[in-house]
């Protein structure tokens, strides 16, 4: 059975039971010295630890993957385990040391590939999407993901294409392209019908669409449908996101410090998926901004979340956080502060303004440079 048929086959890649599968199915090929069989095994292992959030161990495998690949000089193999780290170190928030493991694993990759590593090639290019976006680079984030859905059509495997939507939802929510994240949506839960283990992410994605969109009455549905199937199936990376979802319902509903409580827990879910934490801490401050607490603390929980955002590198997320305190700032009248901080982030980019993030952040710096200078 190929690796991506074994991967889903089962109850998910992260299920308990898969988990210690692939623990002894390891133990038993290093124990017969079985080099290409280890590599396959060590791949899935790292997918397994990988949804659980487990990324310290991800990360320890994923070198273990390395060293074994540089020994055996595969190119198969050295194109997966580059693969593997960089998106390890992704989700613990080093992009740029990520990226350049990304680099390498793709200067190993060829179309004509194929094997039961081929399915790593999905990933590959998804990691390097997902990670020129946050590093500022959103235009060649997109044309990466359009890559993303060609090979996943060129393989005209399902799994591949479950992998490629599944990375097209994140992707959407990250750009804010509701009508993106229901079509890649809608395409897992077509291919849930057979493989099961893709309606967590059909839910999570419909959820966090339909919450983005204003309904967050039926998105608020969706996405604890989504944490309870992600609970069932080992998913633990992905209840963070569903978390985030669920605060725009409750602070909609008034319910600031049931928000507050669940942007809690997810600051503790960050500590190991780093990648989530400037995203927090942003939506902490816009809490206490909304629940009126103490400028001083509303203040700080801003600049956390942008101090956050530059020591990981990430610009996209950077300019996040600088438009909500801009926003916040001019509220409370301090707009040349708001006008300085945000303008010094906006003018490092080069490309994407047509995403909302910065289409967001230019209306913004319009609005406070045609402030009169008195007002100011």
């Amino acid at each position: 059975m190929a690796l991506g048929d074994a991967l889903w086959s089962s109850k998910s890649w992260s299920h308990p039971e898969a988990n210690r599968a692939y623990s002894r199915a390891l133990e038993l090929a290093e124990k017969l010295e079985e080099t290409t069989q280890t590599e396959t095994v060590l791949a899935a292992r790292v997918a397994s630890v990988f949804g659980r959030a487990q990324f310290k161990l991800a990360r320890e495998l994923a070198e273990r993957m390395l060293v074994a690949a540089e020994r055996s000089r595969d190119r198969a193999s050295l194109y997966t385990a580059q693969t593997l780290l960089g998106l390890t170190l992704a989700m613990q928030g080093q992009y740029l040391d990520a990226n350049r493991h990304l680099e390498l694993g793709r200067s190993y990759y060829e179309e004509s590939d194929s094997g039961e590593l081929a399915w790593i090639e999905v990933d590959a290019e998804a990691s390097a999407a997902f990670v020129a976006l946050l590093l500022g680079f959103p235009e060649r984030a997109r044309q990466q993901m359009r890559e993303v859905l060609r090979r996943a059509e060129v393989r005209a495997d399902s799994f591949a294409a479950g992998m490629a939507h599944s990375w097209g939802g994140i992707f959407c929510g990250l750009v804010r392209d509701t009508q993106g994240a229901l079509e890649h949506a809608q395409a897992l839960r077509r291919l849930a019908a057979r493989q099961p283990v893709w309606a967590s992410f059909a839910d999570l994605f419909t959820g966090e669409a339909l919450t983005a969109q204003g309904n967050s009455s039926e998105g608020v549905g969706y996405l604890r449908k989504a944490s309870a199937l992600c609970e069932e199936m080992g998913h633990t990376m992905f209840l963070t996101f569903a978390k985030l979802g669920e605060t725009e319902f409750l602070a909609g509903q008034g319910r600031i410090d049931d928000a507050l409580a669940l942007v809690s827990d997810a600051l503790r879910d960050a500590e190991e998926f780093a990648h989530l934490k400037s995203p927090v801490l942003r939506r902490r401050a816009d809490l206490l901004a909304q629940s009126g607490a103490d400028a001083s603390e509303v203040g700080a929980a801003y600049r956390a979340a942008i101090d956050c955002a530059r020591g990981q590198g990430a610009k996209y997320y950077e300019l996040q956080a600088s438009t909500s305190y801009a926003r916040w700032l001019n509220s409370r009248g301090r707009s040349v502060e708001a006008q300085t901080l945000l303008a010094e982030i906006y003018g490092w980019f080069t490309e994407g303004f047509d995403t909302p993030a910065l289409s967001e952040a230019k209306a913004l710096l319009d609005e406070l440079n045609t402030k009169p200078n008195a007002l100011r």
